[in-house]
């Protein structure tokens, strides 16, 4: 197998598995402006829950975690004398007044704590042993700081057990934002006899090219959501725009959904379309 080869199929591997659990989270989440638990199964015996409500500026999820948020038992975490810091990012640069709190195993959770103008927290804990095993945010606070943005896809929401002393301080979860890519398209409907349908998106800085998914209107299991075409391996291009002709047949009759990946040299995902409160992009008329 070439290796140009066997990065598609990680690169193909990698945006299923992201843009399936996305999609799932915005497909549920359309109306009620609540905050809302989900779990998703990412790995074997291992869930993850994300915490989201609709309609917000802010686009990412209001909270990650392995614990449920909803089951309720938490213990508010005693102020002491230790220290656990972490910082804020939006592009890179310093998030000032977010506010934020962390659940520690086994049923622990801080209290609010808001950014300084360098971005950094601090949590003021007893001396002792910590294992993070989430965050949540203020979505008043991340409305207004971070509207338009979306958890960086490649965040921890988790860490190893650590200790906390005296002398030692603890590190809390670094939280880096970036922008959602949002495509752009001319119109809602095309002509089946078109020969370019282009959209478009702004470039985001660190991608080296983006993938382009497509999702097709069915009757399938999920009528809503559609189907996702040529699933086993997408096309990418370095610019930040695509005929979405040259690389798929398009249906007359059918709705489509076009989500957008940006990948950095290695392949990894650092920025996506955001799926909540999406719905299909445009069709295909006669």
């Amino acid at each position: 197998m070439s290796e140009n080869l066997r990065r598609r199929l990680v690169i193909g591997a990698s945006i299923v598995a992201a843009l399936v659990v996305l999609w799932e989270i915005g497909s549920r989440f359309r109306s009620p402006l609540m905050l809302t638990d989900m779990v998703v199964q990412i790995a074997p015996d291992y869930p993850q829950y994300i915490l989201r409500r609709p309609n917000d500026r802010y686009l990412g999820p209001a909270g990650v975690s392995s614990l449920e948020f909803a089951s309720g038992g938490y213990e508010q975490l005693s102020a002491g004398s230790g220290r656990i810091t972490g910082v804020a990012t939006v592009n890179g640069m310093p998030v000032t007044g977010l506010e934020v709190r962390l659940y520690f195993l086994p049923n622990l959770m801080s209290s609010w704590i808001t950014t300084d103008p360098n971005g950094h927290y601090r949590i003021d804990v007893p001396f002792g042993e910590y294992k993070i095993e989430g965050f949540e945010l203020d979505m008043e606070s991340a409305n207004a700081k971070l509207p338009g943005k979306i958890l960086h896809p490649q965040n921890a929401f988790l860490s190893e057990a650590f200790e906390v002393s005296e002398t030692v301080p603890g590190h809390g979860l670094n939280l880096a934002f970036v922008d959602a890519i949002e495509p752009d398209f001319p119109k809602r409907s095309f002509s089946s006899d078109d020969k370019e349908i282009v959209l478009s998106w702004k470039p985001i800085p660190g991608a080296y090219e983006y993938a382009v998914v497509l999702y097709e209107s069915s009757d399938s299991e999920y009528p809503s959501r559609g189907t996702m075409v040529a699933w086993s391996e997408f096309p990418l291009t370095l610019e930040p725009s695509a005929n979405l002709l040259e690389f798929y047949s398009l249906e007359e009759s059918h709705e489509y959904a076009v989500y957008v990946a940006a990948l950095n040299e290695e392949g990894r995902l650092i920025s996506y379309s955001e799926t909540r409160d999406r719905d299909f992009d445009f069709q295909i008329v006669d």
